[in-house]
């Protein structure tokens, strides 16, 4: 209000000074501030002619733009926030702290800028903004920013983006940037991956076995230097992504500590209810942030069910990554009964970071993607376990039939035939359907350790 205020009095002095109407300056004429005399809020004394020609005609015109950027800034984050529902008060008092943002500028010109649009002080020149300036932080907003993302914040952009870059704050932009992956299989690994590479986070994967840390360290080594050998990472960006990766294991005392720091944690341990909780319970009793998301990459058990056990379980939901990581483009993201959402908007924000497209679904068995695909490669094992057809013809007539890229044998494979079992286990016991039963088929090549590719042996034979 003390802004608008000012506004109104400098704009009553310019109608004085150049003899302009007010009509031009589409302001009410018997608006009682537009003849006060209280004009040194401003820009000083504007008694004085040559003064007022040199500011306005030097800086008026930026001065006014800038406050009208600021304003429209605000228009959008109310607007913003009333179409998605949030809570305006916490945005709005944000703003309060506009002044601070300049005292956290180590920049001096830029300081004296953004307080130059607050408060229209004025200066004597505008020097060059500094492109290279390493300690470019906006310290006002504490740990807002990690110190990286402030001294990239008008990298390359000039003074224009800072009043943008400030609405996109305030608007509630939020992204994690310290992620743990408990379970560094399969899934696990490609999920660190896909944190490390696109969303550039800090990653630390927890596993229980140090074999299974080793492989996966191993994994990340061979797949970045392929990267680099097929031109799509650099040198550079193969170190960066080897070295945001860090390993530890659940029962390392050191390592659990990392636990604290985390602002989003994926669990991707075998699909079993009890080894799933046995994670989350170590993951609170380690210090997990009250306002850090657990997140789960169970395929089928139900994410109510799962949080059923833990605190806070508005801030648990289900992310289900498909096989492989690194090439599936989709996240099946799943809302419990408790789930708020805000963790269904970190969550969204996360996968987008990670390149990732999003379906959502209701918490049902199977959601959407496994509730269709088990039973189809379920049926395929009856087919194959009837002697109607070879996994080889069963495969070839569902592939150049039906225009699929992988038959259902080939493709039970590759995600685990274990893993399949539970999934069709899951589906039986909580729809109570007939039609899940598992073929025993599956359940004999699961006891016999045939679990597919990562075996070496499943339907087929892997050398």
């Amino acid at each position: 209000g003390e802004r608008t205020r000012r506004s109104v009095q400098v704009r009553g002095a310019m109608a004085r000074r150049y003899k302009m109407t007010p009509k031009a300056l589409d302001y009410d004429q018997t608006d009682e501030d537009w003849d006060s005399d209280d004009e040194e809020g401003f820009g000083g004394d504007m008694s004085d002619a040559s003064d007022d020609e040199n500011f306005f005609s030097k800086y008026g015109a930026l001065r006014i733009v800038g406050c009208g950027i600021i304003a429209l800034a605000v228009v959008g984050l109310v607007v913003k926030s009333l179409l998605r529902g949030g809570d305006v008060a916490p945005r709005a008092a944000a703003l309060t702290h506009m002044p601070k943002l300049a005292d956290g500028l180590t920049s001096a010109w830029d300081a004296q800028l953004v307080e130059g649009m607050c408060q229209g002080r004025e200066k004597e020149e505008l020097p060059v903004f500094d492109d290279d300036d390493e300690d470019y932080d906006i310290k006002a907003f504490g740990d807002a920013y990690e110190s990286g993302k402030s001294r990239r914040l008008l990298e390359g952009r000039g003074r224009g983006l800072l009043c943008w870059q400030l609405s996109r704050h305030f608007a509630g932009s939020s992204q994690a940037k310290r992620v743990g992956v408990v379970g560094c299989g399969q899934m696990g690994t490609g999920i660190a991956l896909v944190a490390a590479r696109h969303a550039e986070a800090e990653v630390f994967a927890f596993d229980k076995f140090p074999a299974s840390l080793e492989r996966s360290g191993q994994f990340v080594r061979d797949w970045a230097a392929k990267e680099v050998k097929k031109g799509r990472l650099s040198e550079a960006e193969s170190a960066g992504l080897i070295s945001r990766i860090r390993y530890g294991g659940l029962d390392d005392a050191a390592a659990m500590r990392e636990v604290a720091n985390l602002d989003f944690v994926i669990e991707a341990v075998s699909e079993d209810l009890d080894t799933k909780r046995a994670v989350f319970r170590a993951l609170l009793d380690a210090g997990l942030p009250t306002g850090s998301v657990l997140a789960s990459n169970t395929s089928s058990i139900s994410i109510t069910k799962l949080s059923s056990g833990i605190e806070r379980p508005e801030r648990f939901i289900g992310m289900h990554f498909m096989n492989p990581v690194p090439v599936m483009p989709l996240v099946e993201v799943i809302r419990g009964l408790r789930t708020d959402d805000a963790t269904l908007k970190q969550t969204l924000s996360l996968c987008s970071a990670m390149r990732k497209e999003t379906a959502t679904s209701e918490d049902r068995p199977g959601f959407v993607a496994n509730r269709i695909l088990m039973p189809y490669i379920n049926e395929a094992v009856f087919v194959l376990q009837e002697g109607i057809a070879t996994a080889e013809d069963i495969d070839k007539t569902m592939k150049l039939g039906t225009n699929v890229p992988m038959g259902p044998l080939t493709l039970a494979d590759f995600i685990g035939l274990d893993t399949c079992l539970s999934i069709m286990q899951v589906l039986h016991s909580d729809l109570g359907d007939s039609k899940y039963r598992p073929a025993p088929l599956l359940v004999n090549y699961v006891e016999a350790g045939w679990l597919g590719k990562k075996t070496k042996r499943g339907f087929y034979a892997y050398n």
